[in-house]
């Protein structure tokens, strides 16, 4: 505690190793000691089982967690040991995030003026095109990152999603399941958390199934969740930064895996819901954050295997049944309570300055530009707005030119030095 920070779960396991009559001398020998109360604090927070040692009376306050060593929820004091509690979570969740000098750098850009300064310099018009394009967009990239295109209905649905106004919406159960329920197919959205054993994995060959990742027992969930809920509402009414809490809530969501399905989609989903709720996102506005993590999808694998590769590795109680049904036998929930969301916070934040500086005002400068594109298009062959559209959005598609597949079937009329032409006009006009 005083030279490795802080790691609750070892912290815990550790504390119910040496014993209660061993920690009790302890107190006792140095009973206002700063260590001593942390300690003490620790071990009925996280055993919740109250010593047999009188309350200490007066002393002065001691925080639980150095706030320029980490992020820090609400002060809550305890009399009883004379502790400020200023952790992010609850006994049922309680996540730890670092205040990394990366983390620091990437605050000190102040992301969400930079975005503000970038929306005003484009009229309505141009703001409202963006809109639908961006929406579309993170739509279509939160789908394809799970490898998957959704139908027109279920996109539509999601756009109506990600365009309400959260500013006033508590994030609760009933919340998480009606979003489900609009996102997943009918016959496997849930009215209720899962009540059996989720994980991911896949069966390369037959009756041999390899597990990627195994997600918390059914009988462990509601507490999780309930936990994950409480630290959500405890970080919106703090000042930590909107970035770092939409790390902690969507990544927490993930690795809960509440539902048969969706939990990817609601995953992202829960970074805009923060983002927007916390007023990071200029109103109205949606950030395209899928469609960099999916540029960015090693790095995002990598960030989910810097927690699931390690409790893989601790997870060896349990059991595939033919039907591809697990049953985990060991007490795992601690796994899933005591994360540290540092890399996690600094992979988003990285994600959000990428979609800022780049994607954004990428997309609103092309749109600022459309128009003009098209009447140069036009000058090079008279074809009807529809194929002019479509010819622009493929060469966008890939990257600045026409590929060989789209050009022989849709756009076999041109010849090679018209698509050359036409594909440098783009190029031009796009930074």
């Amino acid at each position: 505690m005083k030279h490795e920070g802080l790691n609750l779960n070892i912290i815990k396991q550790s504390l119910k190793h040496i014993g209660r009559e061993k920690v009790c001398e302890y107190i006792k020998s140095s009973p206002t000691g700063k260590y001593a109360r942390k300690i003490w604090f620790l071990y009925e927070f996280l055993l919740e089982d109250i010593l047999p040692i009188d309350d200490i009376g007066r002393a002065s306050y001691v925080r639980l967690v150095n706030p320029n060593d980490y992020y820090c929820g609400k002060d809550v004091k305890s009399p009883r040991h004379r502790i400020v509690n200023n952790l992010l979570g609850n006994r049922f969740f309680a996540p730890l995030v670092r205040r990394s000098a990366r983390l620091a750098q990437l605050e000190e850009r102040n992301l969400s003026e930079v975005a503000r300064n970038i929306t005003k310099q484009y009229d309505e018009s141009i703001l409202a095109r963006a809109v639908r394009y961006l929406y579309t967009k993170e739509i279509i990239a939160s789908w394809e990152i799970e490898r998957e295109k959704p139908d027109k209905a279920k996109a539509a649905r999601f756009v109506a999603l990600l365009q309400r106004d959260y500013s006033r919406d508590q994030l609760t159960k009933n919340m998480l399941v009606s979003i489900q329920q609009e996102i997943v197919d009918d016959r496997f959205a849930l009215d209720d958390y899962r009540s059996f054993q989720n994980y991911v994995g896949e069966e390369p060959e037959p009756g041999e199934v390899l597990v990627h990742y195994i997600a918390p027992r059914p009988c462990d969930l509601p507490d999780l969740m309930d936990g994950l809920l409480q630290c959500a509402s405890w970080m919106f009414a703090s000042q930590v930064d909107p970035v770092v809490i939409a790390a902690v809530i969507s990544f927490g969501f993930v690795f809960m895996h509440p539902f048969e399905d969706g939990n990817g989609r609601l995953h992202r989903f829960l970074i805009h819901y923060v983002l927007s709720k916390l007023g990071f996102t200029p109103q109205g506005i949606v950030f395209p954050i899928s469609a960099v993590i999916l540029r960015e999808e090693r790095e995002y694998d990598r960030v989910l295997e810097s927690f699931s590769k390690p409790l893989s590795e601790l997870m060896e109680d349990y059991e595939v049944n033919d039907l591809g049904e697990m049953t985990v036998n060991s007490e795992t929930r601690d796994f899933y309570r005591y994360l540290d969301f540092t890399t996690i916070a600094e992979f988003l934040y990285q994600c959000v300055d990428r979609t800022v500086l780049t994607d954004l005002e990428k997309e609103l400068d092309f749109l600022s530009r459309y128009d003009v594109i098209k009447r140069q298009l036009k000058e090079v062959i008279d074809m009807p707005d529809r194929r002019i559209d479509l010819f622009i959005k493929c060469v966008r598609q890939n990257n600045g030119s026409l590929s060989t597949r789209k050009r022989s079937s849709l756009f076999k009329m041109l010849t090679e030095a018209e698509v050359n032409q036409m594909e440098n006009i783009i190029k031009k006009n796009t930074r």
